[in-house]
């Protein structure tokens, strides 16, 4: 004969699977109301849309804005610094990481805005 106190009985089974089912309900509502995935997708765009815009940047800007400066006898941007009393400014880097930014928010109010009421104007 089986000691009955170690086996679950089918009614506690049930209880338990039924306690599961609703943690399980209550988490997916949880998810609806707090808009969770919206802010996760959300996430991965503005990342990809960082990702994009300091591609165009580093790939396309500054090389146009490098081929410039040498009109200038200057090699590339980043190397451009101006001292202070000693203090070396890095004002080419900073330069690059200025236009990254502003492109960034380009790209993002085009994806934002831009697009989306393109596309909903072509639909109706």
């Amino acid at each position: 004969m089986q000691n009955n106190s170690q086996f679950l009985n089918k009614n506690e089974v049930i209880q338990s699977n039924i306690a599961l089912q609703e943690t399980i309900d209550d988490f997916l509502r949880f998810l609806q109301k707090s808009n969770v995935v919206q802010v996760a997708i959300a996430s991965v765009i503005g990342i990809n849309v960082n990702e994009l815009s300091r591609s165009f940047v580093e790939n396309i800007i500054v090389p146009i804005i490098d081929y410039s400066l040498q009109l200038f006898n200057l090699h590339n941007l980043a190397d451009i610094q101006l001292y202070i009393f000693d203090i070396k400014l890095k004002i080419g880097r900073f330069t690059i990481v200025l236009i990254r930014v502003i492109m960034t928010v380009i790209f993002l109010y085009f994806f934002i805005i831009i697009l989306p009421n393109i596309i909903k104007t072509s639909m109706s």
